[in-house]
């Protein structure tokens, strides 16, 4: 690269093409698994939802860098759906677990398998060092964010 802002560009398009192409092939994946009556944003949130050892509204919310709010919106959609159910400390009750139930779990599952499949497919093109360069770029990311 000639300069930062060619390098700047050609970031910029290729981010936008892969985040375009990943977010169609969610969508695919998502119909085909039955769950073509959940959005993108339910779908991240169940599979966050399984990776957080105590899911409380406010731990996902700092994670996902929204407000309350917007959580609390997407939350009560899910629940609606029948994908988790919210319950509230017993010592504290200001604060709010959010559960997965059975479709929940199976919803988030899909969204392990369908990124562990496309790493798979992925793998080959990757080096170690590159796996560690762009995973250090992500967490530079999040980190920035909290």
């Amino acid at each position: 690269m000639k300069d930062l802002t060619q390098l700047t560009h050609v970031i910029i398009d290729e981010f936008l093409k892969a985040d375009i192409a990943i977010a169609a092939d969610e969508r695919m994946y998502l119909d085909k698994c039955g769950f073509s009556h959940i959005t993108l944003n339910e779908f991240r949130l169940l599979g966050l939802i399984q990776r957080t050892a105590e899911p409380t509204m406010s731990t996902l919310a700092k994670t996902l860098g929204i407000t309350m709010g917007t959580l609390t919106s997407v939350v009560s959609r899910l629940e609606r759906k029948g994908f988790l159910q919210r319950e509230r400390q017993q010592h504290d009750k200001r604060v709010i677990f959010v559960k997965l139930n059975e479709q929940g779990i199976e919803a988030a599952q899909a969204y392990t398998n369908f990124f562990r499949d496309r790493l798979k497919e992925a793998q080959p093109y990757f080096n170690e060092a590159e796996v560690i360069a762009i995973l250090k770029y992500f967490r530079y990311q999040y980190d920035k964010q909290v």
